[in-house]
Order: C-alpha cells, then structure tokens, then sequence
C-alpha cells in the first residue's frame, strides 16, 4: 500500500483542461458548421438588401443559440462520462496522467462526476479563483473539487492508499485572489469607458444630423464636453467623454463622418473615416 498519494498541481490541471476544452467545442462547431452550409444558400433568395440582412442576422442568432445549447450538453456528458468511466478522467487528464477519485479513493458515480461538472462553472464564475485554489490549497483541491468531494490525483494512485494532507498557501491566495479581482475591476472599468464614449460619439453625430437639418443656433457644451462649430462646408463636433474624437457633417449631405488621428481610432465608433 502505498503512503504517500501525489496530487495533481495546478499548472498539470490547467493543460488538461484546456485540451479538453478544444475537444469539447469540436462537436458544436461542426454541426453548426454543417447547419451553416444548409443555410447560407437559401440568403441568396433575398433579393431585397434589408430582407437578407435580416435573415443573415437570423440565421447567426440561431447558430448562436444553437452552438451555446450544444456546447452545453456536449460539456456535460464529456466530463461526466470520462470522470465516471473506468479511465476516472477526460482525454486531457489521460493525456498528463492524472485521474479524478472521491474522498475513498474510488472512481466516481455519473451523478457525482455530473454535480463536479456543474460545479466546474461556479470556479469559472468565481473570477477564476476557483480554479486557482487548485495550486493553493489543502491537497491541492479547486472549488469544484471541494463542493463534489473530489480530489485529482496521480493515475499511479489506488484505492485504499492513503490522502494525506499537504501544504497549503493562504498568502498566495490571497494575491491571486486580489490580483484576478483587480484585473476584473479594470476591465469592467475599460468597457463601460468604451461604451460612454460610443453613446458620445452616437449623441454628437445624431445633434450634427439635427443642425443640419433645422439651421438652429449651436448648443452649449454638453454634460460629457462635447462641442459644436459651424463652418461654411458644415458642422462638426469635437466629442468629450474623453474620447478626443472629431466627427463632421459636410454640408448638403446627411453622413456623419469621423476625422480619425494618431490618437484616436474611428473603428470602434461606427461611423465612416473622413477622406
């Protein structure tokens, strides 16, 4: 009998997982694939240029929703089918030489390898951290693991060895818990600046449409900094939000376009580049 029952680290956990992520989105994205070929011949029956923009927009909604359906229970058999099978692991796990066990040390039940499965996205959902306590913590066990009652083991392992405690480290959780938070913070701070310097840049070019149209007096600066010129070839607009981006309406035409800069990119926005 052996004393001693290596667990899996964290880094050997990680490449198992990511080799079983390309597996799994192999099935989804070839029937959506084949879904797509029966399909994109039938938009040439639109002759009308908005009727096919709506059925292109249709036809990737369904493959969306089609893809994201499929992905799902593709997940859920190919985890808990290889978990509770004789091999007590999925095609990565093999591949590094690790296996799943429970807290006996034997293979796991379908509904057991089922609720780890399920569990796996609360550590997802977790900022990651949930997967990182799988390199942090006592016998090295993720958040999943903890809530199924798992552990990942080196496949050398048998039952009736022993699952003797292992050091654990709580500062370098702490870190990566903090670090993965901060991260999250920032990006979530990026994206809403993006998408209130888009809503800016929408407000300018909608307001030059108005001036052009109604020959009214230019507004004040607005709330977000924006402001508006009228020039004898039309009106422009030096967008605030601290996006730094000119939009113009020439005169006599109703396209707003976008004085792009070393600074600033118009990709993002929406709107033509001034030529």
């Amino acid at each position: 009998m052996n004393t001693h029952a290596p667990y899996a680290g964290f880094f050997r956990r990680a490449v198992a997982f990511i080799v079983d992520l390309l597996v799994i989105n192999i099935p989804p994205l070839f029937i959506c694939w084949l879904l797509w070929l029966s399909q994109i011949n039938a938009l040439d029956s639109f002759s009308d240029e908005q009727e096919f923009q709506l059925a292109l927009f249709g036809l990737i909604m369904l493959l969306f929703f089609v893809y994201h359906g499929l992905l799902l229970i593709t997940y859920w058999l190919y985890f808990a089918f290889f978990e509770s099978c004789h091999k007590q692991g999925t095609l990565g796990k093999m591949l590094l030489k690790i296996k799943v066990i429970d807290q006996q040390g034997n293979r796991l039940s379908f509904a057991r390898a089922t609720g780890r499965a399920f569990a796996r996205i609360l550590s997802q959902l977790s900022l990651q951290i949930g997967f990182v306590m799988a390199g942090c913590t006592h016998r090295k066990r993720a958040l999943h693991d903890m809530i199924a009652q798992t552990y990942v083991v080196e496949k050398s392992f048998q039952p009736g060895d022993e699952l003797p405690d292992s050091p654990h480290h709580p500062v370098w959780l702490g870190i990566w818990c903090a670090v993965l938070t901060l991260s999250f913070v920032l990006m979530l701070t990026q994206n809403l600046a993006e998408q209130k310097a888009v809503l800016a840049v929408q407000e300018a070019a909608l307001q030059l449409q108005d001036l052009a149209q109604t020959q009214k007096e230019l507004p004040q600066p607005s709330a977000n900094g924006t402001r508006y010129f009228r020039h004898a070839d039309g009106y422009r607009a030096l967008v605030g939000a601290g996006t730094g981006i000119s939009l113009f309406l020439p005169r006599n035409s109703d396209e707003v376009c976008c004085e792009e800069n070393e600074e600033k990119s118009c990709a993002k926005m929406g709107l033509p580049v001034c030529e």
